[in-house]
């Protein structure tokens, strides 16, 4: 397994630190997919609740932080916002489905 016992630490603070299985090679473009997973209701209402609670992910490249967000709320139009179901306050959640790394050396 990837997944190794978490420390007292993470423990302690909630966090759980799995292998990301992100292929990052020194001086070489690539780009890859990772993920085709497709969401059933309940998970993609998790994944809503999730970013309407602005959740956030940590990597680590070196031993170096680096945090993103899941997703954020984006304002909808008047006519857009009154016909969509489960639209907050005419807010709609967007899901980040594409990262990009810019590592200096």
């Amino acid at each position: 397994s990837l997944q190794r016992p978490a420390h007292i630490g993470e423990v302690l603070h909630g966090v759980d630190h799995v292998y990301s299985r992100i292929p990052i090679y020194f001086r070489q473009n690539s780009a890859k997919m990772l993920c085709t997973q497709k969401l059933d209701d309940f998970a993609a209402q998790k994944l809503d609740v999730a970013i309407r609670k602005q959740y956030w992910y940590q990597m680590h490249l070196d031993d170096l932080p680096i945090w993103g967000m899941v997703g954020e709320l984006v304002k909808e139009d008047e006519s857009t916002a009154k016909t969509q179901r489960g639209s907050l306050l005419g807010f709609e959640t967007y899901i980040y489905t594409h990262k990009s790394f810019v590592i200096s050396y």
